[in-house]
């Protein structure tokens, strides 16, 4: 048994509190791995670990499960170290080779209260509607300030925005039709729907008011990520959120994780031929 395996698990639990049940189990199924069968025996205190300890871990793991590990071992070496329980023992840690490192994104429950600011009728309707295109939307910092009153368009029962770069129109959620019908009535035709002066002054913005919601600041990219991972995580593919959020095909696809089970799913497709 790990001398300070209590101790480190504990600050396993505050490290991923926020993530969503089935994420807590992969990163707690780890941390018990590292402290309870790989440390066991060791009366190393937590901060007397080294990156070598961690980088002979990763080292001995399977190959397919190198980077998922990395990922978990950061997070929560980050933590206890923003904490003051540990030095930055990450600094050093060798990145696996080729690994996919997931775009930043808030959690599930970060991403409801998010939600729930943004139908509260009490709060701003312009900010309300600035986060909307972010996280319901995931369209980029330079696309939001740019949206006019003319480029919504209304059929049926929901909003759909006309970009001029795009051939077909995007279809808006219908909890944004209800901001965008009362911020339309208060605009004239060629208004901006959010008026910010610059990229910088919106980013100030988003980071402000999430900070003031979730606890800590956001970026508008942060937001955007947000979206694009759930929607590829729902079994929507990457020409369709590309079409959604009006970024390239390129630029969804860094947010698939391209590991070494591709070869797998690859077979199996085929072998389905």
């Amino acid at each position: 048994m790990y001398k300070y395996e209590k101790e480190a698990l504990r600050y396993a639990d505050e490290a991923f509190e926020s993530l969503s049940t089935t994420s807590i189990l992969n990163y707690m199924s780890t941390m018990r791995t590292f402290f309870t069968v790989y440390m066991s025996g060791s009366d190393k205190s937590l901060n007397q670990l080294t990156h070598m300890d961690i980088n002979k871990f990763i080292e001995e793991l399977n190959i397919k499960r190198k980077a998922d590990i990395f990922y978990h071992l950061k997070i929560y070496f980050d933590y206890t170290y923003k904490k003051g329980f540990t030095h930055n023992i990450f600094k050093n840690v060798i990145k696996p080779k080729n690994m996919f490192v997931p775009k930043k994104a808030i959690s599930l429950d970060k991403y409801n209260k998010m939600k729930k600011y943004i139908m509260d009728d009490s709060e701003d309707i312009k900010i309300r509607l600035t986060l909307g295109f972010f996280i319901l939307c995931g369209f980029k910092r330079n696309v939001v300030p740019r949206i006019k009153n003319s480029d919504l368009l209304f059929d049926e029962d929901r909003y759909y925005l006309k970009l001029k770069e795009k051939e077909n129109s995007i279809p808006l959620t219908k909890d944004l039709t209800n901001l965008i019908h009362h911020v339309k009535e208060k605009t004239g035709e060629t208004d901006f729907i959010c008026k910010y002066k610059s990229d910088d002054d919106i980013t100030t913005e988003i980071s402000n008011i999430t900070k003031k919601i979730l606890g800590e600041p956001y970026s508008p990219q942060v937001l955007a990520n947000t979206f694009i991972i759930k929607a590829l995580s729902i079994g929507n593919q990457v020409y369709e959120v590309s079409e959604l959020t009006s970024i390239s095909m390129k630029a969804v696809i860094t947010y698939v994780d391209k590991g070494v089970d591709t070869i797998d799913s690859q077979i199996e497709l085929i072998d389905s031929m």
